[in-house]
């Protein structure tokens, strides 16, 4: 059960960094078909590569909604969110040592 909730979770975060970006795009990027849009915001979000030729006449605060669609996409938005806001306790975690033998 906790593999569905987490898979929906980061389906809704997805979605909706999707959609927030499309609207941001779509607010600051006047003349721009919106599919293109749609298509550009996708293909970051799922850093394959693929565009449709209009990110160079993206405005830069376009192009830095790009880029950070592109980083989410990558790290993984469930991953990212956690990441913020977890606390950072102190490990349990402890290394083996070992002295090294020398002559």
């Amino acid at each position: 059960f906790q593999t569905v909730r987490r898979s929906f979770s980061i389906l809704f975060l997805s979605a909706s960094l999707i959609f927030g970006a499309l609207l941001l795009l779509d607010f600051t990027e006047d003349g721009m078909p919106l599919i293109a849009l749609i298509f550009e915001i996708v293909s970051a979000f799922g850093t394959v590569g693929l565009s449709m030729g209009i990110t160079p006449f993206l405005s830069p605060i376009g192009k830095i909604i790009i880029m950070l669609v592109m980083f989410v996409g990558r790290v993984g938005p469930l991953g990212l969110l956690l990441s913020l806001m977890l606390n950072q306790k102190d490990s349990k975690v402890e290394y083996p040592k070992e002295g090294i033998s020398i002559g």
